[in-house]
């Protein structure tokens, strides 16, 4: 099932519905939870959310909790386009409420954050990203930001785990794919 969500996930991602990516990725985080499995490398999930990044952290934090909180049924329903729960008042046919906004983000707005995505990297930890995609050492890096060699390479090894990443060429590859 978590494997089935996690298709539907990409392939929406590929429609241009990142919003419906999310969701779903998180559906299926939690059944991979719940069963036992392994967790979705920080890299995989990372696409998955890369596309809602538009949207703003907190937005995109919001819809993955709005996502874990999907029962599994919800879930399914949501990845084959059927009704979930009724359409907020005011919403239009074009999927489009009466301003002009979103009204998935708008149900989504009411959700209190239960967790960050997985592979959110903090600030420092992007800016350290950088560094290390314009080829610093983590020697380099202490220098420029002052702080530590230890401190550098321990960062470092953060932004690999949470991105699933085993070397700084994929960081930088990363990085590039950000911009």
């Amino acid at each position: 099932m978590a494997r089935g969500l996690e298709a539907f996930a990409a392939l929406t991602g590929h429609e241009g519905r990142p919003e419906l990516a999310v969701q779903l990725a998180a559906a299926a985080t939690v059944l991979r939870e719940t069963a036992g499995l392994r967790p979705l490398t920080g890299a995989r999930v990372e696409a998955y959310l890369a596309p809602a990044r538009r949207l703003g952290d907190a937005a995109v934090a919001r819809l993955w909790a709005s996502g874990r909180a999907l029962t599994t049924e919800d879930a399914v329903a949501l990845a084959l386009d059927a009704p979930v729960k009724p359409a907020p008042s005011g919403a239009l046919p074009g999927g489009k409420g009466l301003n002009g906004e979103n009204p998935a983000l708008t149900v989504v707005g009411r959700y209190r954050v239960a967790s960050a995505p997985p592979s959110s990297l903090t600030q420092r930890e992007y800016q350290i990203a950088e560094l290390v995609a314009s080829g610093r050492s983590n020697k380099a890096i202490a220098a420029e930001l002052s702080i530590s060699h230890t401190t550098a390479a321990r960062h470092v090894a953060n932004i690999m785990a949470k991105l699933g990443f085993n070397s700084r060429t994929q960081i930088a590859a990363w990085m590039a794919g950000q911009a």
